[in-house]
């Protein structure tokens, strides 16, 4: 409420910045909010049943970003049953919301219905690995305008390599022919 409040007040005071700021600090408080509403017991071999069912969760974070974002993109999820600890799950949460709202500032800008965002998890249990892909079929990413964005502050770009170094993984950009791709793969167990 504290945060809708401020965000309201940037608005009226034509703040642009500052209410872009304030809204996405709000998507990321309700990400880590849905990782515990959504907490599950799940038996994590220690008896502690600490661990989230992800595909579960990722759901439930996509089905918020659909109501903050006016159903303006259309999610396609494509999610296998994992399970993580909570500081884990928050954390690929994190990274899908800071993807997602990269996709509807950048790919589809304008506003415009229908741009379609996917999401994939692909959990390898025999491997103990994961990776996660948030792509888009958007404007793609133009080089001087990610330079442009990096030169000043790259938040976005910071953020996203500490989530992936906090899962124990690395995030790389794939080169599709058209929009943007993302893929942070990480080990299951650390």
């Amino acid at each position: 409420a504290m945060l809708a409040r401020a965000r309201r007040a940037a608005a009226q005071q034509q703040d642009a910045r500052a209410a872009g700021w304030i809204g996405d600090l709000m998507q990321r408080v309700t990400a880590v909010a849905l990782a515990q509403d959504r907490l599950s017991v799940v038996e994590d071999g220690d008896g502690n049943g600490t661990d989230i069912d992800v595909a579960g969760y990722l759901r439930a974070l996509l089905g918020s970003l659909d109501l903050s974002l006016a159903g303006r993109l259309v999610f396609e999820a494509e999610l296998d049953p994992c399970t993580l600890p909570i500081d884990k799950a928050v954390a690929v949460g994190l990274v899908v919301n800071e993807l997602v709202t990269n996709a509807a500032k950048h790919a589809y800008p304008e506003a415009e219905e229908g741009g379609v965002v996917r999401v994939a998890l692909r959990c390898d249990q025999g491997r103990a690995e994961a990776a996660l892909t948030v792509s888009d079929e958007g404007r793609g990413t133009d080089p001087a305008a990610a330079e442009a964005r990096r030169a000043g502050g790259g938040q976005g770009s910071d953020l996203l390599r500490h989530l992936a170094r906090q899962l124990g993984g690395e995030a790389e950009r794939g080169t599709p022919e058209r929009g943007t791709s993302v893929t942070v793969r990480f080990p299951l167990v650390v």
